[in-house]
């Protein structure tokens, strides 16, 4: 556990230093970060997502939200915590 949040910490220290230019590479940090399964998904600003929750492919996460418990694909969630909101076509 101890050593994902280093390399969490690193990540995120090395996305801190880039600039909007550097795009790409901002991509490919953060699916280091958040793992390179979570497929064509948004989570908007001031969203958290608790350490092991999976979201699913084409699903979104409402602002503010706090997921606590793994998205299903396809899904649009929000609140704190988090709840379904709606499913979205798929």
């Amino acid at each position: 556990m101890l050593a994902n949040v280093k390399r969490a910490v690193a990540i995120t220290a090395t996305l801190n230093r880039l600039t909007f230019d550097d795009a790409d590479e901002i991509r490919a940090l953060f699916s280091e970060l958040i793992g390179k399964n979570g497929k064509n998904v948004w989570i908007a600003a001031g969203a958290t997502i608790i350490g092991g929750v999976t979201v699913g492919e084409n699903s979104v996460v409402a602002p503010g939200s706090a997921v606590t418990k793994d998205v299903l694909p396809n899904t649009f969630v929000g609140g704190n915590p988090a709840i379904v909101i709606r499913s979205i076509g798929g």
